[in-house]
């Protein structure tokens, strides 16, 4: 999603190049997206990964941060109210939510979640219920779920 005034092709294409000299899975899925769509690259210097936070580049002359909420409370970004409810909403169905600033300004915000794969429904499928419990619960409940398994809860 992006921002009032920012286009989702400049969005993409800011995002992926800084994320274009990461080797995380989170920007691999940005820079495929924006192959997906034939957004191009923009010029970039001074890549910097943030360990736990994302990773910044100068774009075009101008910072770029890529990275989760953590780093919107670092860079003291606000997001408006219907970003929030977006972002909630992602958050809650299990993706990873990441955001775009620039300069200090939100540019935009993506949602990314895993690929299940054809061979996983065999797998969860297989699964005793007594795995199901733990911190991510509400994930494995819902992969279940796609997989025609009952939802289990203690």
């Amino acid at each position: 999603m992006a921002a009032r005034g920012i286009t989702e092709d400049d969005l993409i294409a800011r995002a992926a190049t800084v994320e274009s000299n990461s080797e995380h899975p989170v920007a691999k899925a940005i820079v495929a997206e924006a192959k997906r769509r034939s957004v191009a690259l923009l010029s970039a210097t001074n890549f910097e990964a943030l360990p736990g936070r994302g990773a910044k580049a100068l774009v075009e002359g101008k910072s770029v941060v890529i990275g989760g909420p953590r780093l919107l409370i670092e860079a003291k970004v606000t997001i408006s109210p219907d970003v929030e409810k977006l972002t909630i909403a992602w958050a809650s169905d299990g993706k990873t939510v990441v955001y775009a600033v620039a300069e200090g300004r939100l540019l935009g915000a993506f949602a990314v979640e895993d690929e299940i794969r054809p061979e996983s429904s065999e797998a969860v499928t297989e699964l005793p219920p007594a795995w199901y419990p733990g911190r991510h619960d509400h994930g494995r409940l819902e992969d279940g779920c796609q997989f025609g398994r009952p939802a289990y809860r203690n």
